[in-house]
This record gives C-alpha cells, structure tokens and sequence, in this order.
C-alpha cells in the first residue's frame, strides 16, 4: 500500500543489457536466468526472469493512478 501523494521507486536492469549478459536470443521473450552475485562476502546465486521493459513495468503502470504511460517497442519479424 502507497499513503496518498507517496512515492515508488523501482529499479531494474535494463533488458537490453540483459539480454547480452545472459545471450538470451529473443528480446521479446521471457527467459529463466541465474546470476551470480559476489559482493555479500560469499557466493549467492539468484533466480530471476530476463523479460522486455514493457511487460517487466507493465504491471506498474497498470495500477499506479498517474504513472506515465510506457511506450515500448512490439515484436517484429526482424525482432
């Protein structure tokens, strides 16, 4: 829950990074990824999901009265 007039702050990996890192073929589609992360002192491998910007703030945007409307690249056959 929000209080009237607060404020959300989401901070994501931009997908198209992702999609290199993970030599995800398809920026379109949704994949299962694991990454290592380090900097806790000790080796921590998270599950995660590499997905477009558009359906990764989709959701948010949906229900947040006021949220900027995305707009976001569609699937092509190039793409």
């Amino acid at each position: 829950m929000l209080a009237l007039g607060g404020v959300a702050v989401v901070s994501v990996t931009h997908p198209h990074f992702e999609l290199h890192y993970y030599a995800s073929s398809a920026y379109f589609d949704i994949d299962a990824v694991r990454a290592a992360w380090r900097g806790f002192g000790r080796f921590v491998e998270v599950p995660s999901y590499r997905r477009a910007l558009g359906e990764t703030l989709g959701p948010i945007t949906d229900v947040v009265v006021g949220a900027p409307n995305l707009m976001h690249a569609t699937r092509t056959r190039s793409l």
